[in-house]
Order: structure tokens, then C-alpha cells, then sequence
């Protein structure tokens, strides 16, 4: 769907992810008339038809054969995730195509979804809540100028939105969400609790809280902004830079360019919110340099792309013994495209109430799986 550029729209949404999605809905929902831009494809049922032959399953985070091929297909960076899997991979680009450099000895795995949805085409459906003590300082780092109050409701209203299942565990490091219905830990991961908790009386384990699957497969909140009719979509369009006003310094609108045709257009609105992930995002704000925002926009401190941070799994599989089989996790509707979510999971036990290791600043948490795998070989 194209702009003729001659609209004024109230409000331009970049990226239609996680948080892009979750906008146009709360923008539209008050009254807005929005414009979503996504640098990639739209989808369609199409990408969700599960293969023909099934694939025996194997460890998620494995699978070194079909990581080579996806390598030689041009996903070279793409196919070093930690949790791959073959099925997913076509909703990540092409790195021939989408090609970056880092310093020497910087290296940086940057993992990218160019369509309509983002990365909540792969992402493993697990969400989690910050608390206070994420949101608090200490003599080791300053507070966050919002707290957890601020945006509990928001996370309700999200939960409300796409489905959170999970168990009530009451813990104040970890908030409970809204559940539509409860977690569930395999055998082995109740044994596992058990011992945990035994050996370390100050860690719990428990279940993820994962989000219910999609049906549509097109994110929630855009389906909700497309029921107001206030809702404009343009894909396969990367935005350059925000546009400003040279005497206000505010934006007041988009660049854009074709990715199929080439050809550049433009867009005017009232707000521009940036949701391209934190990379693109920053990207943005850097290439939007104007007179009242000589060094990019919302750069006057000069830290614009520093200290954003990324996640840092590390994997370690093995094998229980005692416990050969496997268990189905029937808690959430099953999906005929994705693999069930669920698992256990350790939240954060460091320097909560009290400073009780300096090696963090805050802390780490463990996730992971128990008996849920069919077949290893």
C-alpha cells in the first residue's frame, strides 16, 4: 500500500514488531489516524503452512547441518543465533542482502526480521515483567526516571491483549502478569525445583509465562488499529530519516525509499514513534541531523548508539539420567506451525534486598527446558 504523500496523518509509527504494533493499537484506539511503516515484506498465511515432511526434532539451539546450509543460502550471521530453527530462519534476512561491519574485534551478532511483525515472527513467546528493584538505584547505579508502578498497568493492558499463561508465584523480584490460564513444569522440572530450592533456599524455579500463540499470525495490536479503520499500512518502505521543523526543532514526519521500486516519498504527522528496534532506531536518530539537532535528534549528551545493551545466552545442553521420555506440554492451544512454549526458569537472586555479590551490579537469571524434547539424535 503506497502514500501519495499529500495526507497529513496524526501520527507515523516506524517498525511493526513488538512495540510498533502495540503502538498504532493505543494511537489508533484514542482516535489517531496512523501511519505504519515497515522497512520489510507483508505476510501471509503462506508463511505459515507447516512443512510437508516433519523434521525429527533436535535439541532447539543445535541443528549444525541445517545451520551450515542457511550459511551457504546467504544467512551466515543469521544461522549463529542461539536458539535456531529451520522453520523460523525465513522470516530473517538474507545477510548477503543486509550486509554490516563492526570493528576489529568487536563483533557483534545482529539478528534482524525485515517484515510485517518483526522478530515476533521467531521470538520463543516467553515475557517476563520488570520490577521495582530493575527500576530502583543503588550505590552502584542510578534509578530509572520511571518506576514500576508507571508502567504496571501497560503491562496489563499488553497481557490483557495477546494472553499470558503462567503461575502466580508472588514473587517481588519478578511481578506476576495476568494469566489466561496456568504454566506447567514437566517431571524432571518439578524434581529439578525441588532440589534447587533444597540445596539454595533463596532461588525459586519456576514456570515461564509465555504468550498465548497467534491463530492470525499478523501481531494482535495491528489487527486492533486495522478494526478502527484508522490504520494505514506501507510496507517494504525504509524510512532514512525523521524530518523537523528547522525553527522548533520537532519532527514532522518521515523520508522514506522504495525497497522494490527505489523510488523515495515522504510523510507528514504531528508524532513520529520510532519502533525499528534499537539498532535501526538509533540509526534514525543519527542520519536525522537538522540546525536544531546538529549531532542527531535527541543526541545533545553526545551518547546516542552507546551502552545499549544486548542479550547474551549461553547454552549448555545434557542429559538427564532416570528420566528418558518426554512430556507434552498441553497448558496452551497447541500451534500446527510452532513448537510449544514452556520451561523453567530462575529468576534473579543477587543483590536484591542486599548487596550479596559484587561481581554484578544487579544480577543473572537461568532459563531453560526439561524433558520436552521427542527425539534426540
Amino acid at each position: 500500500m503506497a502514500s501519495d504523500g499529500k495526507k497529513r496523518y496524526d501520527a507515523i509509527v516506524v517498525g511493526s514488531g513488538a512495540t510498533g504494533s502495540i503502538a498504532v493499537k493505543e494511537l489508533t484506539e484514542r482516535g489517531l489516524e496512523v501511519l505504519l511503516v515497515e522497512s520489510g515484506r507483508d505476510i501471509s498465511e503462506a508463511d505459515f503452512l507447516p512443512p510437508q515432511e516433519e523434521m525429527r526434532p533436535r535439541p532447539m539451539g543445535v541443528n549444525l547441518w541445517p545451520r551450515v546450509k542457511a550459511g551457504l543460502r546467504g544467512q551466515h550471521v543469521q544461522s549463529r543465533r542461539a536458539f535456531y530453527s529451520p522453520r523460523t530462519n525465513a522470516f530473517l534476512v538474507n545477510d548477503r542482502e543486509h550486509p554490516y561491519s563492526t570493528p576489529a574485534g568487536q563483533y557483534f551478532l545482529w539478528i534482524r526480521g525485515h517484515m510485517l511483525g518483526g522478530r515476533l515472527n521467531t521470538y520463543g513467546r516467553m515475557l517476563l515483567r520488570m520490577s521495582e528493584f530493575d527500576f530502583s538505584g543503588d550505590e552502584t547505579r542510578e534509578a530509572w526516571p520511571i518506576s514500576y508502578s508507571d508502567v504496571e498497568p501497560w503491562y496489563e493492558r499488553v497481557e490483557e491483549l495477546i494472553g499470558i499463561y503462567g503461575n502466580q508465584d508472588g514473587l517481588p523480584f519478578l511481578p506476576d502478569s495476568r494469566y489466561v490460564g496456568p504454566g506447567y513444569l514437566t517431571a524432571v522440572e518439578r524434581q529439578f525445583r525441588t532440589s534447587v530450592q533444597e540445596r539454595w533456599p533463596d532461588r525459586r524455579v519456576i514456570s515461564w509465562r509465555y504468550a498465548a500463540p497467534n491463530p492470525h499470525r499478523v501481531p494482535r495490536g495491528i489487527l486492533a488499529a486495522r478494526e478502527t479503520g484508522r490504520l494505514t499500512t506501507l510496507t517494504d518502505s525504509i524510512v532514512t530519516r525523521v524530518t523537523t521543523d528547522d525553527r522548533t526543532g520537532k519532527a514532522t514526519g518521515v523520508v522514506y525509499v522504495n525497497r522494490l521500486t527505489r523510488l523515495e516519498g515522504r510523510a507528514e504527522a504531528d508524532v513520529v514513534v520510532l519502533c525499528a528496534s534499537t539498532i535501526e532506531s538509533i540509526r534514525l536518530l543519527l542520519n536525522s541531523a537538522a540546525p536544531k539537532h546538529p549531532s542527531g535528534l535527541g543526541n545533545s549528551s553526545g551518547l546516542l548508539g552507546k551502552y545499549f545493551m544486548d542479550q547474551t545466552p549461553s547454552l549448555t545442553f545434557g542429559d538427564c539420567p532416570g528420566h528418558l521420555g518426554w512430556e507434552a506440554d498441553t497448558s496452551a492451544p497447541p500451534d500446527d506451525f510452532y513448537p510449544p512454549a514452556g520451561g523453567i526458569y530462575v529468576p534473579r537472586f543477587d543483590n536484591l534486598d542486599r548487596r550479596t555479590d559484587d561481581s554484578f551490579k544487579t544480577g543473572m537469571a537461568f532459563q531453560g527446558a526439561m524433558g520436552r524434547i521427542p527425539e534426540i539424535g
